[in-house]
């Protein structure tokens, strides 16, 4: 039987736990960019305070700090940073049972088991991959709820319980970024796709 060896996540993100035992993850938190080189096939990655880490392979799956990840193997491809709203009301009752986007609008909205509205579909707030999702514009919050309201109207009845906003990474052509880094044997990239879901199927 194969023993199969921990993995390893890098990140420049504090306040995250340093290591998840349960699912064989060693997690290193670090301030600054690691340096990584490659030693007889085999990827060295030596991080300020820490032993340095080898593997083989090599996956950078960094949402919207990719662009910084993939200057660490001297690539230099701008990445996006959009700070997408979300919006959940108060439970109400049953009023859809799918998924409704508006083609010529900006608006995803659906509808959980315990009643309570999920409103999204793009709309911007302030903030940058830095800070993070600093505060909602208002009139980008009116005119989503607006908007979703239009297209049900039943979403009258109830009010906005929270809204918070999340991190979305974009290429310059908006396309997912996957597959293989040129020059770089068994070192491969993935992000920036938009509509996880609903592009999974033709990603592979």
């Amino acid at each position: 039987m194969r023993t199969r060896r921990p993995r390893h996540v890098l990140h420049d993100r504090p306040g995250l736990p340093t290591r998840t035992p349960r699912r064989r993850c060693h997690d290193h938190e670090t301030p600054s960019p690691p340096a990584i080189d490659q030693e007889e096939g085999t990827y060295v990655i030596r991080i300020d305070g820490a032993e340095p880490v080898r593997a083989k392979r090599l996956v950078l799956a960094g949402g919207v700090w990719l662009e910084p990840m993939l200057a660490w193997l001297g690539l230099k491809v701008p990445v996006k940073t959009l700070i997408n709203q979300l919006v959940v009301t108060e439970r109400m009752r049953p009023v859809m049972r799918s998924v409704v986007d508006i083609a010529n609008g900006l608006l995803s909205l659906k509808q959980f088991e315990n009643g309570t509205m999920l409103i999204g579909g793009g709309w911007q707030g302030k903030g940058d991959r830095i800070r993070s999702g600093v505060e909602t514009i208002p009139k980008n919050l009116i005119g989503n709820v607006q908007l979703a309201r239009h297209a049900i109207p039943a979403l009258g009845e109830t009010r906005i319980n929270r809204v918070w906003l999340g991190l979305e990474s974009e290429t310059s052509d908006a396309l997912p970024m996957i597959g293989a880094i040129p020059d770089h044997d068994e070192a491969y990239v993935i992000g920036c796709v938009h509509s996880g879901y609903t592009s999974v199927p033709y990603m592979g």
